[in-house]
C-alpha cells in the first residue's frame, strides 16, 4: 500500500497547475496602468505637483529680444557684364530674397542655406559671380561663377561658423 500511496501523491502534485504566466502579466499591466493614471491625475493638482516634482524651476534663461539662435553671414553677388535685370532672382532655400535691380546684390545667409539663381523668366544667358563674403562664412565661395539660361541653378551651399 505504501507504493500505491506514493504514486497517488506524485500524480496529485503533478496535477496541480503552476502559476499561469499570462494571468500574472495581465494583472501586472493593469495595475501599472492604473497607477500611471492615478499619478497623472494627481499631477494636475498644484499642491500634489509640488510634492511629487523634484525640480520645479526652469533651466537656462529666456532669450532676450536681440539674441539670435543662428549666426548670419553676408554674400555679395554681381551680374557680370550686363545691365540690371529684375527677372533674375536670388533664392535662399527656395524663397526669393533679392532680384538684380542693380548689378550687385547683398544677401544675408545662415548655416546650411542653399543659394540659387532663378533666371526662368528670361531667355538670355547670364553670368553671376560671388564677389565677396563675410569673414564668418567657412565655404570659400568668393570668385565662384555660374552661368544660367532660363533655369534655376544652385550657386552654393553656405557653411557659417
Amino acid at each position: 500500500m505504501g507504493l500505491l500511496d506514493r504514486r497517488i501523491r506524485r500524480r496529485g502534485s503533478a496535477a496541480r497547475s503552476p502559476v499561469n504566466f499570462d494571468q500574472v502579466l495581465f494583472v501586472l499591466c493593469v495595475t501599472v496602468f492604473f497607477i500611471l493614471i492615478l499619478v497623472q491625475t494627481a499631477l494636475i493638482s498644484p499642491t500634489v505637483k509640488d510634492f511629487l516634482e523634484a525640480q520645479n524651476e526652469y533651466e537656462g534663461r529666456p532669450l532676450g529680444t536681440e539674441e539670435y539662435l543662428y549666426s548670419e553671414g553676408a554674400l555679395a553677388l554681381r551680374l557680370n557684364g550686363e545691365q540690371p535685370n529684375e527677372k533674375i532672382k536670388v533664392l535662399v532655400n527656395g524663397d526669393t530674397v533679392a532680384a538684380f535691380s542693380a548689378n550687385t546684390v547683398a544677401i544675408r545667409v545662415r548655416d546650411g542655406d542653399v543659394v540659387e539663381i532663378d533666371a526662368s523668366e528670361d531667355m538670355d544667358e547670364h553670368e553671376i559671380e560671388i564677389v565677396s563674403q563675410s569673414d564668418n562664412i567657412i565655404t570659400e565661395c568668393t570668385g565662384m561663377k555660374l552661368v544660367v539660361k532660363s533655369e534655376v541653378k544652385m550657386l552654393v551651399r553656405v557653411r557659417v561658423e
